[in-house]
C-alpha cells in the first residue's frame, strides 16, 4: 500500500560502545555553494574546528546552533564568509549533540551536525546505505538521527565475526 522510500544524510551511530577501534576524528567541512551549505549532514565533535569555505561570488553570514530539551545556544557567529572561507571551534555545552549552521543573509541555507565521541557512524548514501564496519561483538542501541524528522532507535546484537545488516525507518510525521 505505502510506498518506500530511501533516504539521504541520516547519520547512523552506535552509541554505549566502551571499546573498540580508536577514534580518529577529522576535523569538519563545509561548503557554501550557489546558496547552499553542503553537505546537509555533517558529523562534528566537541572542540573540533569546523571550517566553512566559500565558493559562491557573494559573502555569507554564519551563525551556529547548538540545539537540545534544554534550549538553544550560539555558539560560532562569523558576520561574512568571505571567498577565503573561515575556520572556527565548535564547543558545544555537555550534553548537547546537535549543531544547525544557517547565513543570517540568505536564511534557506542550512547545515546541520551532529556531535559524536566514537568512531562507529556512517552517513546514509543517496541510497539511503549505510555501514558501520569493526565493531566488536556486544548489544548496543543503534541510533538514526535526521534533522527534520528526528530519531529512531534500536537494539542491535552483534555476535564475533559476524555481519548485521538493519533496516532502519523513520515514522511520519
Amino acid at each position: 500500500m505505502g510506498r518506500e522510500s530511501r533516504l539521504k544524510d541520516v547519520i547512523v551511530l552506535i552509541e554505549g560502545i566502551e571499546k573498540g577501534k580508536p577514534f580518529a576524528f577529522t576535523d569538519a567541512e563545509v561548503e557554501a555553494s550557489l546558496c547552499q551549505f553542503l553537505p546537509f549532514v555533517t558529523v562534528v565533535s566537541d572542540k573540533r574546528k569546523v571550517t566553512v569555505f566559500n565558493r559562491d561570488p557573494v559573502s555569507h553570514g554564519i551563525q551556529g546552533y547548538a540545539y537540545d530539551q534544554s534550549g538553544v545556544d550560539i555558539v560560532l557567529h562569523r558576520p561574512a564568509l568571505h571567498v577565503s572561507g573561515t575556520t572556527d571551534v565548535v564547543q558545544l555545552v555537555k550534553g548537547r549533540k546537535v549543531l544547525t549552521m544557517q547565513c543570517d543573509m540568505h536564511p534557506y541555507m542550512q547545515n546541520w551536525g551532529y556531535a559524536l565521541d566514537n568512531p562507529y557512524y556512517a552517513v546514509t548514501h543517496l541510497n539511503g546505505s549505510f555501514a558501520i564496519g569493526d565493531l566488536p561483538a556486544g548489544t548496543y542501541r543503534i541510533k538514526a538521527w535526521h534533522p527534520i524528522l528526528g530519531a529512531e532507535e534500536r537494539e542491535l546484537t552483534v555476535k564475533p565475526n559476524e555481519t548485521v545488516s538493519r533496516d532502519l525507518s523513520f515514522g511520519a510525521k
